[in-house]
Order: structure tokens, then sequence, then C-alpha cells
């Protein structure tokens, strides 16, 4: 695999000869695989990013039918995260079927990966497949990116260096060099603690969970309530006792000489 990204970009300009310059243009791009379409994620100290490579072929001029596809590449991935970054897990299905001739899943360089590519057999008259990224986005393959443990914002994107050819209109057997763009990349914002919604397009944070407040012990909340009633109870049997003296004094008497009772039961609940 090594032995392959090392002649990766002497296999493209041999291709590229094949043919006539062109105005078709690549576009690389590098998304995190939680939100596509962030411009920012967030995560915490070292997690791990998943991320996809895309790639796009176009015409500069709408009227003008000047490529057939995708029939070679060579890319970087860059970061300014301090430490080293694996290659790629691997290539989507389409890429490894049809980059059969050279396949590299990047070299790790720095916090870089270089020379992540792969050329279909355009040389040789093998197997070749047409439309590779025409006019749509296509997955070239998917990885994981190391976060650092220091906090702050850092960048990921494609290298500015990156190269593809694009296979002629006329002849599956013959590529030409293409004019090749970098998409935006994205922002890695290392917190503390990620929450959920985190990172304004895209949070990639552990969701927060919520504060579980201790339970109130059920026996708790029981003696509680007795306490609560027999202070009731006992607040009305006074004012019984009350009453009873303006009616029966005898009355009076023998409610007052319960309350003892009531009381024992009071302090017995407690």
């Amino acid at each position: 695999m090594l032995g392959n990204a090392r002649i990766l970009a002497v296999s493209g300009l041999i291709a590229a000869t094949a043919g006539v310059a062109g105005a078709a243009t690549v576009r690389f791009d590098i998304v995190p695989i939680s939100n596509p379409s962030a411009t920012q994620i967030t995560v915490g100290r070292a997690a791990e990013i998943p991320y996809q490579i895309l790639v796009e072929v176009f015409s500069d001029d709408p009227g003008q039918v000047d490529n057939n596809g995708l029939s070679f590449f060579s890319i970087g991935v860059t970061t300014d995260f301090g430490i080293q970054q694996p290659p790629l897990d691997s290539f989507s299905p389409v890429i490894a079927q049809s980059f059969t001739s050279i396949q590299s899943l990047g070299i790790p360089q720095g916090d870089d990966l270089v020379q992540i590519g792969g050329g279909q057999d355009t040389l040789t008259g093998g197997s070749v497949t047409p439309g590779i990224g025409t006019n749509q986005q296509v997955t070239i393959g998917q990885g994981r990116l190391l976060a650092p443990t220091q906090l702050g914002s850092y960048r990921v994107g494609i290298a500015s260096n990156s190269q593809a050819n694009v296979l002629l209109p006329s002849s599956l057997g013959s590529a030409t060099q293409a004019n090749v763009q970098a998409g935006p990349g994205f922002t890695v914002l290392v917190v503390e603690t990620p929450g959920n919604g985190d990172g304004g397009n895209g949070g990639n944070g552990t969701p927060t969970q919520p504060t579980t407040l201790p339970a109130v012990e059920v026996t708790e909340f029981l003696k509680a309530n007795v306490v609560v009633v027999s202070l009731g109870a006992l607040l009305g049997g006074l004012l019984l006792v009350v009453a009873l003296a303006f009616v029966s004094p005898l009355a009076a008497m023998i409610a007052l000489a319960l309350l003892p009772l009531l009381l024992i039961g009071l302090l017995l609940n407690l």
C-alpha cells in the first residue's frame, strides 16, 4: 500500500500525458459524518471524529462535454491538531472496485495525511468505469481524526497540492489533468464537556444527561404524613375540649383525659 502511494504522483502525470488538457474541474471536500453540512463541530478532548472525503467532477463550460468522470486522484488532508493522524479506514465501494491500478489510504505526515489516492487502469487497457463523480458528489472514503487534548479551535481541510485526472469523453483509455478545487473543510472546537447541540452548525458531543434529584424514601414520606395527621388530631382535640367546656364540663374532662393518649401515639410515630 505504501509502495503504491509513493508512485501516485508519477502515475498521475503519465496518465495525464495520454490526453490533451481539458477544462474539467475536480472538487474535493472533507466533511464530518455526524453532520456533513456542518462548518463547525464540537467535541471533547482526544475524541475520535469520523469523516468522509467527497469528490465531484464538473465542466467549467456547461455547454461543453470535456470529461467522462474521475480517472485518478492524489489528495492530502491537512489539520493543525499537532498529533499524528491515522490513514483512512477504507475507500467507498465504487472507488475500491474501480480504482484498482493504484490505491493508497494515505501516509501520516506530522498531523496531516498525504498521498490518499487511486487510479483507474487507463494505461494497460483494463476495466475502466466512466462517469464517476460527474456532476454529482461521490464518497472517496472514510476515516477518523483524533482530536487534540488541548482546548481550542482547530481546522481540517483538503491539501492545496492535491491532484486529479479525468477521463476524456472521446476515449476511456485517455485521461487529462483537471483543475482542482478544495472545499471549505470544517472547524473543530475542542471543549471540556461537549453538550447536546453544541457546535453551532452541528454538535458532535455527548448529549448532556438531565440531573436526577435523589428520591425521597417511601417510608420517610409516610412518616412525615403521619406526623402531620397526629398534630392535626391533637389540635382538633384541644379545640374539642374548649367547645365541650361550654356545653358539658363532664364531656370536656373526658376529652382532656384522652389527649395524653393521643400525644403518646404522636411520640411513637416520631
